[in-house]
């Protein structure tokens, strides 16, 4: 399933909305729809699958998309609401991560630049995991980036690459480039 969405985020959805379907109280047939509605941009099915896919497994690895979809709605506060609703819940360093992420972000489409900066940080002090590091990292970078900060903006973006050799998790490596 993971190639297909890779290569085609469409039938992959097609293919879960069926599993789904078929075994709607499984929590994996959920969880596999909720990020092939995701990835498809189909917010609102990716919110309801990941309510569901909580309600049947009681786990919040998905609440970081389903936070990113309220953002993909045009709905930045609500985004926000379920970070300050979940951030305090027992997390994994790389869910954590990824909903002070989506929080930043949240922040940015409300023009609040400086509460972004503060959510990127500590989502660079959560990470853990390469990925979660490298998303982090390059999250503070692209907003020191857009905002001038082009040094610090480097140093991040640098850091970024340094756990991302392969660019699996970002772009940071072309940000970089573009910024000598």
């Amino acid at each position: 399933m993971q190639v297909l969405a890779e290569s085609d985020p469409e039938e992959a959805y097609q293919h879960a909305a069926r599993v789904r379907d078929r075994v709607s109280r499984s929590g994996l047939a959920r969880h596999t729809a909720c990020i092939a509605a995701y990835r498809t941009g189909r917010f609102k099915e990716a919110i309801k699958e990941e309510s569901a896919y909580r309600r049947i497994n009681g786990k919040f690895d998905l609440v970081p998309i389903a936070a990113d979809s309220e953002r993909g709605l045009g709905r930045p506060q609500r985004a926000l609401a379920m970070v300050a609703e979940y951030e305090g819940e027992k997390l994994d360093s790389d869910t954590r991560t990824e909903l002070l992420i989506v929080g930043g972000g949240a922040r940015r489409d409300l023009g609040d630049d400086e509460a972004a900066r503060v959510l990127f940080q500590k989502a660079v002090r959560a990470a853990h995991s390469p990925m979660a590091m490298a998303r982090s990292r390059y999250a503070l970078g692209e907003l020191l980036a857009s905002t001038g900060d082009v040094e610090q903006a480097k140093k991040w973006l640098q850091s970024a690459v340094d756990v991302d050799e392969d660019s699996a998790w970002t772009d940071a490596a072309e940000v970089l480039d573009g910024l000598a």
